[in-house]
């Protein structure tokens, strides 16, 4: 587990420089940051969402933190069993008939389109991947900085080695793929088998 401030005193250690301030360090975390949640999915990133029907609702907007839909459930009153909705592309939801019943759901940009209506009473639960937060106070913390703050060092570095034309800038970005494979690969072996969410960091600098 680390802190944002942790994570800058691995960081200043292994780049060595004195003419990286510290502004543009965090910076660096946060540039590192974006690029691991382009990629990496892991359970500690997942969200919920549910949103209330207000008369007769067709659509509605998706969460600001969205980045991959997981899924998408639906209940039609307060008696009603929540279920899971099909996932389609636009175009398959508009060529459907306007059928009452609520059965599928597709995104067009910001916002969730339902075939079918929830009606007054029903609610849709999103359950999807979300944006972690940027870092800007040292005692800041994050999913990716408690999970994996190796992989956020290495992420940064590859960043300042291409500001500063470091001769480690390669050997960065490689450590910084390895350890990307490996949390993605222990995060979907411990989903596979009902483990914890939290990962423990797989690089011990020397």
């Amino acid at each position: 587990m680390a802190a944002l401030q942790d994570i800058l005193n691995d960081f200043n250690g292994e780049l060595n420089r004195d003419d990286c301030s510290q502004v543009q360090a965090i910076n660096f975390v946060n540039r590192g940051l974006a690029r691991i949640q382009r990629s990496l999915r892991i359970p500690s990133m997942e969200r919920h969402r549910m949103v209330l029907a207000q008369g007769q609702m067709t659509y509605t907007s998706i969460p600001a933190d969205f980045i991959e839909m997981i899924d998408v459930f639906a209940s039609q009153g307060c008696s009603d069993m929540t279920r899971p909705l099909e996932r389609k592309a636009f175009r398959q939801i508009v060529s459907l008939p306007n059928m009452s019943c609520l059965n599928s759901y597709a995104r067009l940009g910001n916002t969730v389109h339902f075939r079918g209506a929830v009606p007054q009473g029903g609610s849709v639960l999103f359950h999807y991947y979300g944006a972690v937060q940027s870092l800007s106070d040292l005692s800041d913390t994050n999913e990716f900085t408690l999970a994996c703050p190796d992989l956020v060092t290495y992420a940064a570095l590859k960043y300042a080695g291409l500001w500063c034309d470091h001769p480690s800038t390669q050997t960065w970005e490689d450590t910084f793929t390895g350890l990307l494979g490996d949390v993605q690969g222990q995060s979907i072996s411990m989903e596979n088998n009902g483990g914890p969410s939290a990962i423990s960091p797989l690089y011990i600098p020397e």
